[in-house]
């Protein structure tokens, strides 16, 4: 036999389904003069009719029982006499066991005037008035203080609501530490539609059971956590009653009531405050799946603008960051940065570049979730970072988990009086209260403005999954492409042959005659030549005509190319095993083109500058951009070889190389594919040279409107 502490709190009888009895508390032994071995394992059939004073009862009772063996109802709540009291039975089917509570009914209705304060839950404005939760609670129990208290995901809690009858410490507003809700009293909570403890000063009484798997977590007898008695003696609680809230399933917080005099609470009563908690607590979850809460028309209206920028632009990033503005505002943000693939752009009141890209490797290592909030993330944080952090608190949204794509907010810190617990068993109660300043610590954000980045992620969501089909297609056509140019190379090794074979005879025949040929068979050799020239220019420009119209359909887009050049330097660094070569840049504005393209612009004439300097002394390379009328020019000077003035005419010319360029390996064709590849982008490429001091390649991109305004501001390098 096993024994157990529970409440002194009416009494409990667990059977097992054949209506024998397994557990019983001891407070049953003594109104039947028993002891608990002689009735564990009795038949309720004979030990019931001893506490049940009718037979009507009696006969109530195992009907429900039979029932309750032979199938899973729902649990069962009845009225019956008991040693001359009326005592309400709730009996519960869990698994294997039959649980049997049994209070006394001290009331047998609720009075009209209890009810008056619940009229708000019927109406359709409703939404976020738990004050007036609290209120109709307390219209019912006349309790002290109720109160409405939400735990943050960091475990911290801070008081939203309050009824309080003035004769106790006010506690709206108040902020708890984590110790004041640990994971035991979350749990306990959890296992119940509410929990209650009538009287503290009660002494607990004895359980027996004979069965290991007896579980009575769920039933009102069962203790609460010893943090949580220390703590209601501490401040002088002598009676309790808390309901817990979930909103989508997640527990959320509490409505707790106290009171300083030892209290009795029927449990008609108890039900109804249930009932207004659990449909407060509905109608709160409501307005926040519908979006109701707190959003207004400025939000929708900026969820229609997200999506007309989604709709206008290839890639997200670019709606996104064209909606900074937006995004800092909609979500009360000090600050705002978003990172893609090592691209940087900031709002507001934000930490520097090198210490963001701290932050997002952070995330990127401890976080799996898709959205990540701490408003105390300095506090809890700090040590994991190389400078002090500029903010207190930061909401992450990682739009893609398969990419590196994030947007974070940041707040500033707000100084707060945190109740901070400290347990010792060497104190009168074995706790102590401390009000604490706290600094390291933002306002947390709210539900109102979590719905917002939960509106923001099914659209991205949307989009993102739009964007893949045309990435589909996109996939599709440029294999098409790639198909065709196949089909252009197998032509031009085809199509090729016989006018260079018809120039190859022309030129032997001519090389025969060592200039012994008559002006009649020179003109129509000439002539032939010419023609098989003619021939070989119309097949090229025909091909170039196709793949030119071709490559036109693919998309073009906003480019930032704050990352990427400097990757393409650093990569083109490591090829050349050119350590020394000081880099430098200035502005580095995005373009409008195509990602790859400008990858192979850059990637080209990057590599030039470092190849071409690396034996200089001291190899410099300088790369900046600016705004010029209708272009966007990009400057990439060295201080290399530079270009003979005799070359420069040609120098775009296919397989074309300088003359002094010997030494170097190379093909000749990298600047006439930049020069193709900027023309297709509407673009136009120029060089300047000097031998022996340098060359600045200089590359015009058309300016468009479609750039974002804060692309183009977050250019200055740091």
């Amino acid at each position: 036999m096993e024994t157990t502490n529970i409440q002194k709190f009416g009494h409990l009888i667990v059977l097992d389904l054949n209506l024998k009895i397994v557990g019983i508390s001891s407070s049953i032994l003594d109104r039947v003069a028993l002891k608990a071995e002689n009735l564990l394992q009795s038949s309720a059939l004979e030990v019931f009719p001893k506490l049940l004073k009718t037979q009507s009862d009696f006969k109530k009772v195992i009907k429900i029982l039979e029932n309750f063996v032979k199938e899973n109802p729902p649990r069962s709540l009845i009225t019956v006499k008991i040693l001359q009291k009326s005592y309400y039975l709730k009996i519960t089917k869990v698994n294997s066991f039959i649980y049997i509570e049994a209070e006394q009914q001290y009331r047998k209705h609720i009075s009209s005037s209890e009810l008056n304060d619940i009229g708000f839950l019927f109406e359709n404005k409703y939404s976020t008035q738990w004050d007036l939760v609290c209120k109709a609670l307390n219209n019912i129990i006349h309790f002290d203080r109720v109160f409405v208290l939400q735990v943050q995901d960091t475990g911290n809690c801070n008081v939203i609501a309050e009824y309080n009858n003035g004769n106790v410490e006010d506690f709206k507003h108040k902020q708890f530490a984590k110790e004041y809700m640990p994971e035991e009293v979350i749990q306990h909570h959890q296992d119940s539609p509410y929990r209650y403890i009538p009287n503290m000063e009660a002494d607990f009484e004895e359980f027996h059971s004979i069965e290991d798997n007896i579980d009575i977590n769920f039933t009102q007898t069962v203790c609460p956590p010893e943090i949580k008695l220390k703590y209601f003696n501490f401040i002088h609680v002598k009676s309790s009653l808390s309901f817990p809230l979930f909103l989508q399933g997640k527990f959320w917080g509490l409505v707790i009531a106290h009171n300083m005099q030892k209290t009795h609470v029927d449990l008609q009563q108890r039900k109804i405050c249930t009932f207004i908690v659990q449909n407060a607590m509905s109608k709160y979850e409501t307005f926040i799946k519908q979006g109701l809460l707190d959003i207004n028309l400025q939000v929708q209206n900026f969820q229609n603008i997200l999506l007309d920028r989604l709709a206008r632009h290839k890639t997200i990033n670019c709606a996104l960051v064209e909606s900074m503005d937006s995004l800092q505002n909609m979500l009360k943000a000090d600050g705002l940065a978003i990172y893609n693939e090592g691209e940087v752009y900031f709002k507001g009141h934000t930490p520097s570049t090198d210490l963001f890209l701290e932050i997002v490797a952070y995330l990127k290592a401890n976080e799996k979730r898709t959205i990540f909030k701490d408003h105390n993330f300095k506090r809890n944080q700090k040590q994991n970072f190389s400078t002090e952090l500029p903010f207190a608190g930061i909401l992450a949204y990682n739009i893609d988990l398969k990419s590196d794509h994030y947007i974070i907010w940041f707040r500033n810190q707000t100084v707060i009086v945190e109740t901070q617990l400290e347990y010792n068993d060497s104190l009168p109660y074995g706790i102590q209260s401390i009000e604490k300043k706290i600094y390291d610590s933002a306002l947390p954000w709210n539900d109102a403005e979590l719905n917002l980045l939960t509106g923001l992620q099914n659209t991205l969501n949307h989009s993102i999954k739009q964007k893949l089909l045309e990435n589909k297609d996109l996939a599709k056509n440029l294999a098409e492409l790639n198909n065709e140019l196949e089909m252009f190379t197998y032509s031009l090794s085809h199509d090729l042959k016989n006018p260079l074979s018809v120039l190859k005879m022309g030129i032997d025949f001519l090389k025969s005659k060592n200039g012994n040929i008559d002006d009649r068979q020179k003109e129509k050799w000439f002539s032939t030549i010419s023609l098989g020239l003619q021939n070989i220019q119309d097949i090229i420009d025909n091909i170039i005509t196709v793949s030119h119209d071709k490559v036109k359909k693919i998309a073009k887009d906003s480019i930032p190319l704050q990352f990427l050049v400097r990757k393409i330097a650093e990569e083109s660094k490591l090829a050349y095993q050119d350590v020394n070569c000081e880099i430098t840049y200035g502005n580095l504005l995005p373009i409008w083109g195509e990602k790859s393209a400008a990858y192979q612009i850059f990637t080209n004439v990057i590599s030039n500058a470092i190849k071409y300097s690396q034996y200089s002394a001291s190899p410099k390379i300088h790369i900046e951009s600016v705004i010029m009328d209708k272009w966007i020019q990009y400057k990439i000077s060295d201080n290399g070889i530079g270009i003979p003035a005799q070359d420069l005419t040609h120098i775009f010319e296919m397989f074309t190389r300088a003359k002094n360029v010997d030494n170097y390996n190379g093909s000749g064709i990298g600047l006439s594919l930049v020069k193709r590849i900027i023309e297709r982008l509407d673009g136009e490429i120029e060089i300047q040279s000097e031998e022996g001091k340098g060359t600045t390649v200089i590359m015009h991109f058309p300016l468009e409107k479609g750039l974002p305004q804060v692309m183009m501001d977050a250019t200055a390098t740091e």
